[in-house]
């Protein structure tokens, strides 16, 4: 526990020191409670921490250990954290709220949280299903969560704007980065939403034209705004688990002709990806909005794309996964063209053509 909130301190200062306006933490924010998580196995493998600022609930930050390193899985500047939402949402559990976190709770990646009933059942705090397999059973799945972290490398050396034949970030990443990771907590503002990782990562890529590279003059929207706008244009989770493709491509290009200060902004959806289509588009200075089909098993992501790196002859993209691990990364192109896995398209917004 000490390890977590030593971990989480540091997030929070790192955040405290940037002078970032969408920010509220301060010099005063302090950690409140901690609620320990656990793997399959009863070892602990993340923390919630919970922060107020002078007497007042002031977000949480999410953390996860694996191998020894943590990395922050989500936070936010406000509200209740992504689990006290799922308890709350659902009539079956939010009775027992008290007792559920006084138990040990299981964390085996992205939103999923279990725990065992008065009677031994594994319970799904996602839904409040009691689950016919065990424990045990879930081991796999988060042995391979746990394998796919480790497909991440952050490569702290690179810096922004410098081009090689290697690698480069889309200009501007730096001035919008933290802009952009704040958005991670959507998530925990909207209850009954279980699948808008791509309202999420079109904000992302507005949040980059607005604040990287001062095009848009709609500067009174919040971010939250924002969202709910391309949640509802996107028609996500309006019939369907998730956002269709093809609802991806026309909101964007609406929102970016309506408020974008260039005389033209011209977007596109390539369907036939590959690696070098999307280092074209980094090359030119273009980020992405990124569809994953089956990147979790049990449906498709979306990812943003503000760069790219090739380290001994093996593609990297630096993308901002939207639902947490830790912020923004690199992650190998072929780990997301593997098996069930499959980059099946991506939208672009070009505001300087």
């Amino acid at each position: 526990m000490q390890a977590a909130i030593e971990y989480a301190r540091g997030v929070l200062h790192g955040f405290v020191n940037t002078n970032n306006v969408i920010v509220t933490w301060t010099e005063a924010t302090d950690i409140t409670s901690v609620i320990l998580l656990y793997d399959p196995t009863d070892n602990i493998n993340g923390a919630i921490i919970n922060l107020e600022t002078e007497g007042k609930p002031n977000g949480f930050i999410q953390v996860g250990l694996n191998d020894d390193y943590w990395y922050v899985v989500n936070l936010a500047f406000e509200g209740d954290n992504y689990l006290i939402g799922l308890i709350n949402s659902n009539d079956n559990l939010k009775n027992d709220f008290d007792s559920i976190l006084n138990q040990k709770i299981y964390y085996i990646g992205g939103f999923s949280y279990f725990i065992h009933n008065c009677k031994g059942e594994l319970v799904s705090l996602e839904n409040g299903m009691i689950l016919d397999e065990s424990i045990d059973t879930l081991l796999p799945i988060y042995n391979k969560f746990c394998s796919r972290l480790r497909e991440f490398e952050v490569d702290s050396d690179i810096t922004v704007g410098t081009r090689t034949s290697n690698y480069y970030h889309v200009d501007g990443w730096d001035v919008a980065a933290d802009y952009m990771r704040s958005t991670q907590y959507y998530q925990t503002l909207i209850s009954g939403l279980n699948s808008h990782c791509t309202p999420t990562a079109a904000v992302n890529l507005i949040m980059y034209w607005k604040y990287g590279r001062d095009f848009f003059v709609n500067n009174s929207a919040s971010q939250l705004t924002v969202f709910n706008w391309f949640y509802n244009q996107m028609g996500t989770n309006n019939g369907q688990n998730g956002t269709l493709p093809s609802n991806v491509q026309q909101p964007i290009a609406y929102y970016v002709g309506t408020y974008s200060g260039a005389s033209s902004a011209p977007t596109g959806r390539i369907t036939s990806v590959t690696f070098n289509k999307i280092k074209s588009k980094c090359d030119s200075d273009i980020p992405l909005v990124l569809d994953i089909d089956d990147y979790t098993d049990d449906g498709k992501h979306t990812v943003n794309v503000w760069g790219y790196n090739i380290s001994n002859n093996i593609n990297y993209l630096f993308i901002t996964n939207n639902w947490g691990t830790n912020g923004s990364n690199y992650v190998t192109f072929s780990l997301m063209n593997y098996g069930a896995y499959t980059c099946s398209h991506f939208v672009y917004a070009n505001l300087i053509e």
